[in-house]
């Protein structure tokens, strides 16, 4: 569930972030058991609508879970970059310039703007503990067949015109 940042008086503001202090953007490859990856997946919304074979096919590629230590870089702003990634455990900050603009834990996803429209990043994405990623990226999509790229692409328009919903919101309450 996404969180935008509030003071003690309720009111909605943004909080400075301090630097990364781990850079590694590509993170490091998870070795994951099949069955726990299985097990990961099964627990997360973005999958629900997924039949058990498109589960599997997409763990398949072990290579693409990825696991990042605490306050580490995931994603920097104004790269060139095209993965998106699926939060499995942990928390991330998105920051835009220094400030903290949303915060998203397990089951959410980010980076779906730059792999939908490949330009560069907007923002930047950092860890906030130890956290582990599912990263797609085109390529992988391609060859994990139609069916799947459009459930994907369907959880981005339920998401992204339920985050476009909460920004109207917070706007209107200002």
């Amino acid at each position: 569930m996404s969180k935008k940042m509030q003071s003690d008086s309720g009111s909605n503001t943004f909080a400075s972030a301090p630097p990364p202090t781990h850079t590694n953007l590509d993170g490091d490859v998870a070795q994951i058991d099949r069955e726990e990856a299985i097990s990961m997946v099964d627990n997360l919304s973005f999958f629900d609508q997924f039949s058990v074979f498109e589960k599997r096919r997409m763990i398949a590629f072990f290579t693409s879970f990825r696991s990042y230590k605490a306050n580490s870089e995931i994603i920097r702003e104004g790269m060139t970059d095209t993965s998106f990634f699926i939060l499995i455990n942990g928390e991330v900050q998105v920051i835009k310039g220094e400030a903290v603009i949303v915060e998203f834990s397990s089951g959410e996803f980010f980076g779906e703007m730059a792999f939908l429209i490949n330009e560069a990043r907007t923002s930047s994405v950092r860890s906030k503990g130890e956290v582990l990623a599912l990263r797609l990226d085109p390529k992988l999509t391609d060859k994990l067949g139609p069916e799947i790229r459009e459930k994907i692409q369907d959880q981005f328009i339920y998401k992204l015109t339920d985050r476009l919903v909460t920004t109207i919101e917070l706007m209107s309450n200002t």
